[in-house]
């Protein structure tokens, strides 16, 4: 059977073979000093507490929030940490209904200010990813200041007003996932009295409508509703306010701040705290926020309540300015510290939640100057605020 040539094989001489060798062992020292270097910098990283960056959100900019310093001892919350998203809104808006859209990949944005002091008519769907907005129906009639929820898979609008404060309640045509249109909302039902500047929130099949004003006169009626159609008091505010942050935890209802509607603070913004609880009828005041603030917004992730941005006064003379303030409320010591910052100021923003981030859209950033900015944010669990007893 014939054999497979094989070429010869030559052996190196001494000298060849040591130079050879000579190189090997400095490739095999230059692995090693690599090696070392990079278990070097892993150990410098985790004493130091670092961590790889966390990939990014398609179209949003990320940026770093200025976050108060962490405590070691007591309790405390999670800070947040902000972003500035790279796209904006096709034009200025304040004064939106913000609504998560169904699947919780966009928004919702009904209605709301724009500049020179119009209001919109248009309901639109914003991808969150990339800022595209897409018309999907209209409201019966242009307003803002109107205050929105989602319930029993609907979004639905409460009251809002241009020159006046209006009585409707609207379903919307859609959460989203349809084609362009202009199909109208449709009316299910009045409110008990106009209502512009109130806020709502849904806990279970219910919704709750607080605080607002009608022509001159506060409400200080919460309302609750599971249809739209029929609604019963189930407590009243003891501070009436108007363009106040609202949100829900435990099952009871927070009311942070405001522009007071009557007494000696009437027309200016109050630091009140009020806490309603729907099962008790019940609504007190459970302390103060730092400073007042009216037009800010309210979100509760991973169990905290956040308070974001608003608009402020150094005095009663002085004209008002938005701020960039995030607070967490501590319900168990009720009280408000700093959370974190907003990458720009502003107040009057519509907010909604979708997974574990708070999404705010638009606002102003001073009277008349209208926003086409969109921030998020998210709590750190990196760094803890409110804590007490620090050694």
């Amino acid at each position: 059977m014939p054999v497979a040539y094989r070429p010869p094989q030559f052996r190196p001489s001494y000298e060849a073979r040591r130079r050879a060798a000579r190189r090997a062992g400095h490739i095999r020292l230059g692995v090693l000093v690599a090696v070392l270097a990079l278990l070097i910098g892993i150990i410098v990283a985790l004493s130091s507490g670092s961590s790889p960056a966390g990939s990014r959100r398609a179209g949003t900019t990320t940026t770093s929030s200025s976050i108060p310093s962490g405590t070691s001892g007591g309790k405390g919350v999670a800070g947040v940490t902000t972003h500035l998203l790279s796209w904006q809104l096709n034009s200025p808006l304040s004064r939106s209904v913000v609504l998560p859209a169904a699947g919780a990949q966009s928004l919702i944005v009904a209605g709301g200010l724009e500049p020179a002091g119009a209001s919109d008519l248009g309901v639109y769907d914003v991808e969150a990813s990339s800022g595209t907005a897409t018309q999907v129906g209209n409201l019966l009639e242009p307003l803002h200041d109107a205050a929105g929820v989602v319930l029993g898979g609907k979004g639905y609008v409460f009251g809002g007003g241009t020159a006046t404060p209006l009585t409707t309640v609207q379903v919307l045509p859609s959460l989203g996932g349809t084609a362009v249109s202009t199909t109208p909302a449709t009316s299910v039902g009045v409110l008990p009295q106009p209502r512009t500047g109130a806020s709502a929130v849904a806990i279970g099949g219910t919704a709750y409508l607080i605080g607002g004003m009608a022509a001159t006169a506060a409400d200080p009626a919460v309302l609750a509703t599971s249809d739209g159609i029929h609604f019963a008091t189930v407590a009243k505010l003891p501070v009436p306010v108007r363009d106040a942050a609202v949100a829900v935890l435990d099952g009871r209802i927070y009311v942070f701040g405001g522009d007071a509607a009557n007494g000696a603070h009437a027309g200016h913004p109050v630091d009140t705290v009020q806490m309603i609880d729907p099962s008790a009828h019940s609504a007190t005041v459970v302390g103060s926020l730092p400073a007042p603030v009216t037009g800010a917004a309210a979100a509760t992730l991973a169990g905290v309540i956040y308070v974001a941005g608003g608009e402020a006064a150094a005095s009663a003379a002085a004209t008002p300015t938005a701020v960039k303030t995030v607070w967490a409320w501590l319900a168990s010591s009720r009280r408000a510290v700093v959370a974190g910052h907003l990458e720009a100021a502003a107040a009057y923003a519509g907010l909604t939640v979708l997974g574990s981030q708070a999404w705010l859209v638009g606002g102003e950033s001073a009277p008349g100057a209208l926003l086409r900015d969109v921030q998020t944010f998210e709590p750190n669990p990196s760094v803890t605020v409110g804590a007490t007893g620090a050694s």
